[in-house]
Order: C-alpha cells, then sequence, then structure tokens
C-alpha cells in the first residue's frame, strides 16, 4: 500500500494499525480536505491542530 493511500484510509478509517504503519512511514502531521471524507473525528489517534471550513491538520499520536 502507497503512503498516499494509507493516510487516505486513515483520514476515513482510522485505526491504531493505520497510525501505525502512518508512523513508521515517518508521518507525524496529516491534511484532511472536508470536501472528501466525511470523517470529523479520529478519535485517540490524532489531534486536531488546526481547523476551518475545508479542513483540518492532524498530529498523529505516538
Amino acid at each position: 500500500m502507497t503512503r498516499r493511500n494509507l493516510v487516505a484510509d486513515f483520514i476515513d478509517r482510522p485505526t491504531t494499525e493505520r497510525r501505525t504503519s502512518l508512523l513508521e512511514f515517518g508521518v507525524r502531521w496529516v491534511v484532511v480536505d472536508y470536501a472528501v471524507t466525511k470523517t470529523r473525528d479520529w478519535g485517540d489517534f490524532a489531534q486536531v491542530r488546526f481547523a476551518n471550513k475545508a479542513g483540518a491538520i492532524l498530529e498523529l499520536a505516538p
């Protein structure tokens, strides 16, 4: 799976496994475009550090 696909999967359906895989790729931050996902809550997997009506910037939990 490519990093891009993994990010998209994480944004839509966050799981511990997906977060861990992203961290192993060196990903620490994720940009979310609200036009392409209905997900607005990433639980304990990531913290929203910035958001507006167009999207959000998430910091992955370690």
